[in-house]
């Protein structure tokens, strides 16, 4: 579950590939299921699903009979409620199943904050963890929980509460079976009414109501309001041609790209593609906004070139101001988490259009330029990955840096 870039499912297909009934890959995003496809288009007995630890199970989806294993590496602290998604897991298990899991288990580490926070927000909590807003767990804490779930540990790896790798590997057993046998439910009813009783479709849920949803295929309506006109043909034909490849479904103007099965990650691709493409003027918070094909390109053509550089992310209370810099899509949205749990200012350095610089120099001097703008003089106190190396790297310190300055870049 939760298999995302195959970093752990590919040695386990490896490993298991003469001894294995059938693998299962799932995950929350459709687009990791067809890089998966691809990637293992040779690997036999495997299966591909979408999987939600945050979602109501659909039993058809996973074999009656339980799972022996299942697999969650760095994927449960983003249960909305651990104990919830744990009692959801036993469920898919046979009796004597197993659950391995690999966490992260230093709750006050800086590095893990600023690393997995920074790509997966890790604030969609609604447990026990809103006490102290520290969506990690301990290894004492995790086993707990799976103990609370119904679950029998059976090993934790290292066994110290603290780990040199800040990261535990725990193995749970499920001592019995979590959900109804169909079978013996049919047997019954057969018994206690005989020939009375009309013809059975047993089905498990775990709601008894769910919301009525449209089939996969189905075509969405477009909203009742006045249509967007006078657009870009040229500009919509190309999104259009991006949005079908990702989405692998046939695109109209009035669709939405989320109700057609767009996720963040695919949102995210587009969003860079675009910007490689030297298409328009692009971020996840302009699709967010604008999620409907022609209302997206409307505003990709109306936007200006001229960027707001540098951007209120956070306003604290410290004497410092931090300035980040934006990831590969041009966006600094991903900052947002960190930026929250700091007490400091935070301004953000985004590229909507980074094909509008003929040079990186003179996209960094535009850089320069907009922090001066912000903070004329140092000390200064940078964040950032690739975009910020560069900077540091080819930044003119004398162009803002005085020489009798006695601070240092950090």
């Amino acid at each position: 579950m939760g298999a995302g870039t195959a970093a752990t499912a590919e040695p386990v297909l490896k490993a298991t590939r003469n001894t294995r009934l059938s693998y299962h890959f799932t995950d929350v995003s459709a687009q990791f299921l067809n890089d998966a496809r691809t990637r293992f288009h040779d690997e036999s007995r495997v299966s591909y699903a979408l999987f939600d630890i945050n979602q109501p199970l659909d039993f058809t989806a996973h074999p009656e009979a339980g799972y022996d294993l299942i697999i969650a590496v760095n994927v449960l602290h983003d249960a909305s409620h651990v104990v919830q998604s744990l009692r959801r897991l036993k469920r898919l298990l046979k009796a004597g199943g197993r659950l391995l899991i690999v966490e992260a288990t230093e709750r006050n580490s800086v590095f893990q904050l600023a690393s997995v926070g920074f790509i997966e927000g890790l604030s969609g909590y609604r447990d026990f963890r809103r006490r102290d807003e520290k969506p990690m767990l301990t290894r004492s804490a995790w086993q707990e929980v799976l103990v609370q779930a119904g679950f029998a540990n059976e090993l934790a790896w290292p066994p110290q509460e603290s780990s040199p790798l800040r990261q535990h590997l725990l193995v749970a057993r499920s001592p019995g079976v979590n959900r109804p046998d169909k079978a013996a439910v049919s047997r019954y009813l057969q018994q206690r009414f005989g020939a009375t009783l009309p013809a059975l479709q047993i089905r498990q849920r775990e709601t008894l109501f769910t919301p009525l949803s449209a089939p996969p295929d189905a075509q969405i309506a477009p909203a009742e309001s006045t249509p967007s006109s006078g657009g870009d043909p040229a500009l919509e034909k190309q999104v259009a041609e991006l949005w079908q490849t990702l989405l692998s479904r046939a695109v109209a103007r009035h669709h939405d790209f989320f109700a057609l099965g767009g996720d963040s990650l695919m949102a995210t691709r587009m969003v860079a593609q675009l910007n490689r493409r030297g298409i328009a003027s692009a971020s996840l918070q302009d699709l967010f906004t604008h999620s409907t094909l022609s209302d997206f390109c409307a505003h990709l053509q109306a936007c200006s070139l001229a960027e707001e550089n540098p951007v209120p992310i956070c306003q604290g209370g410290g004497d410092e101001t931090l300035f980040v810099f934006h990831a590969s899509d041009g966006d600094i949205s991903a900052w947002l988490p960190l930026a929250r749990a700091l007490n400091m200012p935070v301004f953000g350095l985004q590229a909507k259009s980074p094909q509008r610089f003929a040079t990186l120099d003179r996209m960094i001097d535009e850089y320069v330029a907009s922090i001066r703008r912000q903070q004329p003089h140092g000390p200064y106190v940078f964040g950032g990955l690739v975009v910020m190396a560069l900077f540091l790297r080819r930044a003119p310190r004398s162009a803002w840096m005085p020489k009798a300055s006695r601070y240092g870049w950090r």
